[in-house]
């Protein structure tokens, strides 16, 4: 993987999954939108995570659409696949499936809404790895799993062989120091990243980075303002309904049509939006 030998922060986006008027996926959209990650320094793409629209994509679709960024990027960044979900054997059939497409690490979220104890979770990633061989990111979001990890926990996963970073969803600086060291370590959250990487962390996996590749880097070293108010401007609504919104209205996909329960932006936040483009970032 390119990200294990960089020594600078890291971006990797969260892609959204493009979708056309009828709900279908937009192959030419999702293509675009790929090409434009890479002709703007990204590092790695993540597909199939929460951003992607992940729970309302059916089987055949993930196959195709994970044959298809894989396809699209052809090695000129790294591949990772959101292969996490509250059932341990799916996510092992799914982790595997990633791994004999190509993709270059899987991404694993804790396990939702089942609530399973911190040695459950333990246990999960511990069969998951033995089960795949596989590189894996953690991935820590509570406020959309309910599973709250503790400190001892998280060190215990990342100690796993194969587990070769850590997506922070809660931005949480005060135990970088004590994680083990050689580990990649991305904040989930674009307004505190910069902050993240200030204090021990390697750099972002991001939301805003879809429309804004290169700026989003650039911020993590220097503060952007403008970007600042972009992402608070982005909190409007749930993601990914803002992004889409903003990456339409910048023409790098064809429409920002959402999967129920989910649904486009209203006209009044859409206008908000377009207060807050950086234009020259992407001329």
């Amino acid at each position: 993987m390119k990200l294990l030998s960089s020594n600078q922060y890291i971006v990797i986006s969260a892609l959204v999954t493009p979708f056309q008027e009828n709900l279908e996926i937009d192959y030419e959209s999702l293509k675009r939108l790929t090409e434009h990650q890479i002709q703007h320094s990204i590092d790695g793409i993540v597909i199939l995570g929460t951003t992607g629209e992940s729970p309302t994509i059916t089987q055949n679709e993930r196959l195709q659409l994970i044959e298809s960024v894989i396809k699209y990027t052809n090695k000129r960044c790294d591949v990772l696949v959101g292969t996490g979900s509250n059932s341990t054997q799916k996510t092992i059939e799914w982790t595997n499936e990633a791994k004999s497409l190509g993709a270059d690490a899987s991404l694993i979220v804790t396990p939702y809404y089942n609530n399973p104890s911190n040695e459950e979770i333990y246990n999960h990633y511990k069969m998951i790895e033995s089960k795949t061989q596989f590189p894996f990111f953690l991935y820590h979001v509570p406020k959309r799993t309910g599973s709250c990890l503790d400190q001892s926990t998280i060190n215990k996963i990342l100690n796993l062989n194969y587990c070769i970073g850590f997506k922070d969803a809660t931005s949480n600086t005060e135990w970088i120091q004590s994680y083990p060291k050689g580990k990649i370590l991305l904040d989930g959250d674009d307004y505190n990243a910069a902050h993240y990487c200030k204090n021990g962390g390697n750099g972002v996996i991001s939301v805003i980075s879809n429309a804004y590749p290169k700026l989003m880097g650039k911020h993590l070293h220097t503060k952007s303002k403008k970007l600042e108010l972009l992402i608070k401007a982005l909190s409007c609504h749930v993601n990914p309904v803002p992004i889409k919104a903003l990456l339409e209205q910048l023409n790098v996909i064809a429409t920002d049509k959402t999967r129920p329960p989910l649904h486009s932006l209203n006209p009044n936040l859409k206008r908000l939006l377009k207060e807050h483009h950086i234009l020259e970032e992407i001329l």
